[in-house]
């Protein structure tokens, strides 16, 4: 309501998440980072990611960088080259190699959910420049939800299909939940949040 956004039966609201603040600020301590500080960012034409211009740290991981998406092996390869410890660079390697152990061990974590946080924490000698990172890490991709209302019923408000996304982590004990079910559930009511209509 009081807003140009519009909707048709069948469209779809793509809703764009962020990361938790209290989780960015454990991530920036971990990586040794101060979230209050401001960044001025000069994107190369090869640049894998778009970023602002000027942002804060905690921006940087809050809305931009998806820090608790699942790495892919390129994420390991590249990070490999910068681990100092002889042991962690060896495992790195080994993780995206042809050799057995490897492929079991990428398996396994792959199954386990790990993110790009956990990665960071049983890697602690890799610690790629922030210059770098950017380009490692993708960014956080928009969310689509059906929407379950009718324009002509309710032009000024849209209402959703959410179905709230979590699993276990046994390796771990723990239970995660998805990114945005996870933000939405933060919002309250007069909450500003980033959308469009697809």
């Amino acid at each position: 309501k009081g807003t140009p956004v519009r909707y048709n039966v069948g469209d779809c609201l793509a809703i764009f998440p962020r990361n938790g603040r209290e989780s960015v600020d454990d991530f920036c301590k971990l990586y040794g980072l101060n979230p209050e500080d401001e960044l001025r960012v000069t994107s190369l034409p090869d640049a894998r990611n778009p970023i602002p211009d000027e942002l804060k740290v905690r921006q940087l991981f809050e809305c931009v960088l998806d820090i608790y998406g699942k790495p892919n092996r390129r994420f390991y390869d590249q990070l490999a080259l910068f681990a100092t410890d002889a042991e962690e660079k060896k495992t790195l390697e080994t993780l995206t190699s042809d050799d057995p152990k490897g492929k079991e061990m990428y398996r396994n974590m792959s199954e386990d959910m790990v993110n790009h946080v956990d990665v960071f924490k049983a890697f602690p000698s890799a610690r790629p420049p922030l210059d770098q990172l950017m380009n490692m890490i993708p960014v956080i991709k928009p969310r689509s939800y059906s929407i379950a209302s009718s324009p002509l019923m309710h032009p000024d408000c849209i209402e959703l299909c959410v179905v709230a996304v979590d699993w276990e982590v046994p390796s771990k004990g723990e239970t995660r939940n998805g990114l945005c079910t996870s933000y939405l559930k933060t919002q309250g009511a007069g909450d500003t949040i980033m959308c469009s209509v697809k």
